[in-house]
């Protein structure tokens, strides 16, 4: 894999949770609430409302009440780029130079996309427990979801994502924690399960669904659900992966001269160009 930059984003102090007191009803306005509904529910229900009536708490009540809903209710602001805060970890995505990230686009936590990658419209990446990582030079086109696996698959597979230089992976594809070697090509509305494995010069036909555990060896065409060996790839195909890959990086520095923000790694808090 290409050596990446040594820079971070930082997550900023929006992460922090807090709880505003003036928004938490009191212990009376929940006794008061479950005076008024009791004929409405179970035994189980009452017994649960009345313990956390009885701590002041909001976490744990039902949500047949309108008023308790709309007060637990947050909404955030659309973020590109967003850190992961956990107990022993703290994760960051981590961006290559040249890379071109859509403005409506999220990348979340342990994620690395290497220089020259363009992930477009409506893609989302999340790592929340293991890696993704995107090679040089691919391309996740419009509506695409990666997401790798909190739990290990194998004692060679810890769940994470791995995906290589000059990937082309199609619209609206789903990915959870595969692998993708150099050179593939991944046609549009395809799903490829935990485990599955496409080596590299593969491709996958549009709208298949790559099973766990199946493996696309290289130079071949998979179709279907769920995916099966079709045929070898001719030389026409084998060029077109390469070109696709080109043709994607070509587009994405045409949509950076139409983008105010530089190509190249962001400061998220400032929005302004990174100097690494």
């Amino acid at each position: 894999m290409y050596d990446i930059p040594k820079t971070k984003y930082i997550a900023s102090d929006e992460l922090n949770y807090t709880e505003d007191p003036n928004t938490i009803p009191s212990k009376e306005g929940y006794q008061s609430t479950i005076d008024e509904k009791t004929a409405k529910l179970s035994k189980e229900e009452i017994e649960v409302l009345s313990h956390y009536a009885a701590k002041g708490e909001t976490r744990g009540i039902l949500e047949p009440f309108e008023e308790t809903s709309r007060k637990l209710a947050t909404f955030s602001k659309q973020r590109t780029l967003l850190g992961l805060r956990s107990i022993n970890n703290d994760y960051h995505p981590v961006i290559g130079l040249g890379a071109y990230i859509l403005p409506s686009a999220t990348i979340v936590g342990q994620v690395e996309i290497h220089n020259e990658t363009s992930i477009w419209y409506n893609c989302v990446i999340k790592a929340h427990s293991n890696a993704i990582r995107i090679g040089a030079r691919s391309n996740i086109q419009d509506g695409t979801i990666i997401v790798e696996s909190p739990n290990a698959l194998g004692l060679d597979h810890d769940g994470s994502t791995m995906i290589g230089h000059r990937v082309t992976i199609g619209h609206n594809c789903v990915l959870h924690a595969c692998t993708i070697e150099d050179r593939c090509l991944i046609g549009m509305g395809s799903v490829l399960e935990d485990n599955s494995y496409m080596e590299a010069m593969s491709m996958l036909g549009a709208g298949s669904v790559l099973k766990s555990g199946s493996r696309v060896k290289s130079n071949q065409l998979w179709v279907g659900n769920p995916a099966q060996y079709v045929r070898d790839l001719t030389g026409y195909e084998v060029l077109s992966i390469d070109n696709s890959a080109r043709h994607y990086l070509h587009l994405a520095k045409l949509h950076a001269e139409e983008n105010p923000s530089p190509i190249g790694p962001v400061n998220p808090l400032t929005r302004n160009h990174l100097n690494v």
